[in-house]
């Protein structure tokens, strides 16, 4: 697989199927002291599938077999690739119930983040963590469309916060995003970043953060083990 500097590429992957003994083989000893700490099982399978479709994935773009692959964690323990891998791309994985998305771009900062949607009430939370804007902005809908907007707005700013790699330090009511449907430009400390809606699921919310530029968005779904195009879009 090739990656151009414009191009973001987003993997979809459902994780519902058990992996196999020789897929699992590629998770390196931390990542397999990290599944074991799961209690429910559903739990350990859903990070393990996770966790080996973003080796393999990464193993594609860098010609490398997928347990060759290495990882580096800054002090938020954000990952990112270490070793003759350094540096040769960016990405970010997130997970939600049983859908996880992989973000990779060639360079730049990038967060990911896809959030389950639910029917309860969300509002009281939004109050004591989202800016007066976006507060403004829920209260203002009727109470049917609330729900799915909130989650908009938290994986969006989840996905910033991603991408900026400072974990809590970061808060999320000290920047606004909106819940348009097209790519904006959102400034967090005098940073500026591109926030690109993702639609996915119509059961979850999702967004993809980058402090690079791109022209152009790839969605693929890695649900039959091998990477399948679903869209393409230019932006």
């Amino acid at each position: 697989m090739q990656l151009n500097d414009s191009e973001l590429h987003v993997f979809c992957m459902q994780l519902t199927d058990v992996i196999s003994d020789n897929r699992y083989a590629v998770l390196d000893d931390e990542e397999r002291r990290r599944a074991a700490r799961f209690v429910a099982p559903l739990h350990q399978r859903r990070f393990i599938a996770a966790h080996v479709m973003l080796r393999e994935v990464l193993a594609r773009f860098l010609q490398a077999a997928p347990d060759a692959v290495t990882f580096t964690f800054n002090l938020n323990k954000k990952p990112s690739l270490s070793g003759s891998f350094a540096n040769q791309l960016q990405f970010n994985l997130s997970h939600s119930e049983d859908f996880a998305v992989l973000a990779i771009v060639r360079s730049g900062d990038i967060g990911i983040d896809i959030e389950h949607i639910t029917a309860d009430n969300k509002l009281d939370i939004a109050e004591r963590f989202f800016s007066t804007n976006e507060i403004a902005t829920l209260s203002a809908m009727p109470q049917t469309l609330q729900s799915a907007a909130f989650f908009q707005i938290w994986a969006r700013k989840e996905a910033i916060i991603k991408a900026i790699g400072k974990g809590l330090e970061q808060s999320l009511s000290s920047f606004s995003v909106s819940i348009n449907h097209e790519m904006e430009e959102v400034t967090v400390d005098q940073r500026k970043w591109l926030l690109y809606p993702l639609e996915l699921h119509p059961d979850f919310a999702a967004a993809a953060v980058s402090s690079a530029p791109f022209s152009k968005v790839f969605i693929w779904d890695c649900s039959e083990n091998a990477p399948i195009l679903r869209s393409s879009n230019n932006i």
